[in-house]
């Protein structure tokens, strides 16, 4: 049995954001695809090819993305729900606002919170 580590010794959920979205800027999207759920990793509606669906946006739409606001909105021991404020930089030249929900839920086997789900979200809702 893996020992669970104490809620109050977990990384803080909007730096598991910040650290998701520099590893993204840095083009290290291994790290970044590593931190999502293996649920959230197989969703073919977020992934319809795995890996290359992601590669694909990441490395080839986006160009790079600015962290506007990142704000906690709830956390219990297991889960916690993230907003991040985004800009995305398209390889086109243009930028696009984004406000993404994230979900995260705390992997006691790599004793890391990875994001379960992600969705963009209207402004205010």
């Amino acid at each position: 049995m893996v020992a669970k580590a104490p809620t109050d010794q977990r990384p803080p959920t909007e730096e598991v954001v910040r650290n998701y979205y520099t590893n993204i800027n840095q083009g290290d999207f291994k790290a970044s695809w590593n931190m999502l759920s293996d649920n959230f990793r197989t969703n073919r509606k977020a992934h319809p090819k795995g890996y290359d669906s992601y590669v694909d946006w990441w490395g080839r739409q986006i160009q790079r993305v600015e962290i506007n606001q990142i704000k906690p909105l709830q956390a219990t021991g297991e889960t916690a729900t993230v907003d991040a404020q985004l800009t995305y930089s398209l390889n086109g030249g243009k930028s696009s606002p984004a406000d993404v929900r994230f979900y995260l839920v705390w992997d006691d086997t790599s004793g890391k919170w990875v994001v379960k789900d992600a969705q963009r979200v209207r402004r205010g809702s």
